[in-house]
């Protein structure tokens, strides 16, 4: 919920970023007919914003409950700034688990390893990312990682 009150802070209009956030995804990400209604992950924004967003992004696991990410510097294009703070959502379906991190990495960093929990090993994830800028209440609309199976 924390991630959603920032990621949609800008498209509230007089209700609170994580209800905006699910009234976007409730009318874009579920598809079939009630009640065999499934989430389109693809479809799914954990943000949506005019910042620059993430480029060339890639999304591995190579050891044990940790997730690599890898992107392009991008900086100034549009309002892109070095310092602009990566925001990471993960969703284990098979658990019914997410969580989130916001600050880890910058935007010139280019790279992020998250420590996950020791359970989510084995399981697929589906991943976004987005920037949020530290000078504005600028965001970046997320990208759709994919899913990945953590080591």
């Amino acid at each position: 919920k924390p991630l959603l009150e920032i990621g949609f802070k800008n498209y509230a209009n007089g209700r609170t970023g994580y209800n905006s956030a699910s009234s976007y995804n409730l009318k874009n990400a579920l598809t079939g007919e009630t009640p065999n209604l499934q989430i389109d992950y693809s479809m799914v924004l954990v943000s949506r914003g005019d910042l620059t967003g993430v480029k060339s992004l890639s999304v591995t696991s190579d050891s044990p409950a940790r997730l690599n990410l890898i992107w392009e510097d991008n900086t100034g294009k549009g309002q892109a700034k070095a310092n602009d703070q990566v925001m990471v959502a993960i969703f284990i379906p098979s658990l019914a688990e997410a969580l989130y991190a916001i600050g880890e990495a910058e935007r010139q960093q280019e790279s992020l390893a998250l420590d996950l929990p020791e359970e989510f090993s084995g399981e697929t994830a589906e991943v976004y990312v987005s920037f949020a800028a530290l000078e504005s209440s600028e965001v970046a609309t997320s990208l759709y990682a994919g899913n990945v199976v953590i080591a």
